[in-house]
């Protein structure tokens, strides 16, 4: 977003780092604000990312007309049937495992529900079909790009940076950055930030554990993780959701027992 009002700053050897430091500024004003700006954020920043989807996923044909005929039936790389099961089986747990940390992080929601019970369903009719067509939209849009600037784009953001104009490449980057900002907050905030309140409530509140959060998050120094898309979905996603598995196995179990109880 900076680039296309300023395109020097590409040569700004540590822009990205400025910018995951403000971003992460961005977070923290959120957090000390407290859960009804999270609300706030859930309530009406969550459709910007699927309005960002449907706006590439039609800007596509209207970019290249040709991109809406030759995308989807391109002929898989896979040699064999064998190769893609290799490559599928790990890549099919990352997806599941990228969504285990929200799936098992609704309570941390529903608590503030006034009818839980009904919050619980809600979820499970509206995410299947959602992440299903956003999937869609994801490998219709790379498909594109690859017939649209010759090279397979599979980053929503390096996608967009090549709109053009630069008022049009602004205004989809602050949307985008809305959207970040309240997933990033939903999934990966809330659920330790309740945590490590829920350790000493008297003593960490649930700023406070927001704030312990956001510092562990910066240790973590999530950038090396992302360096290289490898070593993110076969080492990060694949080794965690091995370990949230058994955690989630054990609450299905207990609900299910407390359900007969009841």
């Amino acid at each position: 977003m900076i680039v296309a009002l300023a395109p020097g700053w590409a040569n700004f050897h540590s822009g990205p780092a400025v910018c995951f430091f403000l971003f992460w500024l961005l977070n923290v004003l959120v957090i000390l604000r407290g859960i009804e700006t999270i609300r706030f954020c859930a309530g009406h920043l969550a459709p910007f990312l699927l309005l960002i989807g449907l706006a590439l996923l039609l800007w596509a044909p209207a970019a290249r007309p040709a991109a809406s005929a030759l995308c989807l039936p391109t002929p898989s790389k896979f040699q064999n049937f064998g190769e893609f099961f290799r490559f599928f089986i790990p890549s099919l747990t990352g997806v599941v495992g990228f969504w285990a940390t929200v799936s098992l992080n609704i309570p941390d929601f529903t608590r503030y529900a006034s009818q839980p019970a009904r919050s619980n369903r809600l979820p499970a009719l509206a995410s299947p079909p959602t992440m299903t067509f956003y999937s869609f939209i994801g490998i219709a849009v790379t498909s594109a790009t690859l017939i649209i600037f010759g090279e397979a784009l599979w980053n929503p953001v390096a996608v967009l940076a090549r709109l053009g104009n630069p008022w049009a490449v602004v205004l989809a980057m602050i949307a985008l950055l809305m959207a970040t900002l309240n997933v990033n907050v939903a999934a990966n905030v809330v659920s330790p930030a309740n945590d490590f309140s829920n350790l000493s409530p008297r003593r960490i509140s649930f700023r406070t554990g927001g704030l312990i959060t956001c510092a562990m998050g910066m240790v973590m120094q999530p950038w090396k993780l992302m360096a290289d898309y490898g070593s993110y979905i076969f080492g990060w996603l694949v080794g965690y959701s091995g370990f949230l598995g058994p955690i989630a196995g054990v609450l299905i179990c207990d609900t299910s027992s407390c359900a007969k109880n009841s």
